[in-house]
């Protein structure tokens, strides 16, 4: 789990990062430095599925356009052989044939109902 810490000048200012961090599901301790307001704040490691591990090619914080570099998405994406998929959505499967079936059925259904 990484830590982190941020100095504040105003009290306001630091209630609104405390809030933005809780809301993100991050623990915060505030505390008073030098006469500036003190957040240290972590975040809880996200939990991954063994089988993700094993199937994954790379776990990468973020999506970018393969041909432009560009950032298209912040969450965390698990690249496989063939395609990328965010963390939270494969992270509901329980192996990776469910998650290339239910793929699959979306990409059919996509084929069949859209042409």
């Amino acid at each position: 789990m990484k830590k982190y810490q941020i100095l504040h000048i105003g009290q306001e200012v630091a209630n609104d990062h405390i809030a933005k961090i809780k809301a993100r599901g991050g623990k915060v301790n505030k505390s008073v430095k030098d006469g500036k307001i003190l957040l240290e704040y972590s975040f809880p490691d996200e939990e991954i599925k063994t089988w993700i591990k094993e199937k994954s090619l790379k776990i990468t914080d973020g999506y970018k356009n393969p041909f432009t570099g560009d950032l298209m998405d912040d969450r965390k994406y698990v690249h496989f052989k063939t395609f990328a998929v965010a963390l939270e959505e494969a992270n509901k499967f329980n192996s990776f044939d469910e998650l290339l079936a239910a793929k699959i059925k979306i990409i059919i259904r996509d084929v069949v109902f859209k042409t």
